[in-house]
């Protein structure tokens, strides 16, 4: 099974079913009640939930199985072993400042909210890391990091 195939599934006529992403993971999260055991078809295919509720009850089979195929073939897929993110002691402390300064001005260019995801998905860092090199680097120079 190729990464293509494990990420999406097309249901003729109906919907293509795709992994979830960061958003619709979150969004997923804040489902309460009876909704939660539909939410995660519902967004895999790009429905509301009021819309995949409107779905003939044969259709909406059809979409969790895919679904729920689609989310174990991906837990058992093979992925190649990702290093470890860096740790604070991988870094000298001149380092951890200036590092502190770079992730400083991409926070300060992104919109409100949005630090946290760039960090999860895009910096290869430990939040504890980024967390103290912007303390060390305000530490350093208060006036230049407000």
């Amino acid at each position: 099974m190729n990464s293509d195939t494990a990420r999406a599934t097309g249901i003729v006529g109906l919907c293509t079913v795709r992994l979830l992403d960061t958003q619709q993971i979150r969004k997923l999260m804040r489902v309460r009640g009876a909704d939660k055991s539909i939410a995660g078809a519902a967004f895999a295919a790009g429905m509301t939930i009021a819309r995949f509720k409107k779905l003939p009850p044969e259709q909406q089979r059809i979409v969790q199985q895919a679904y729920t195929a689609l989310i174990a073939a991906d837990s058992i897929a093979a992925r190649p072993e990702k290093p470890g993110k860096p740790s604070l002691r991988d870094f000298s402390e001149e380092e951890r400042v200036a590092l502190g300064g770079r992730l400083l001005a991409v926070k300060a260019r992104l919109p409100h909210g949005h630090f946290g995801i760039w960090c999860d998905e895009k910096s290869g860092l430990k939040r504890n890391t980024i967390r103290v090199c912007m303390k060390m680097t305000k530490a350093a120079a208060p006036d230049r990091t407000r």
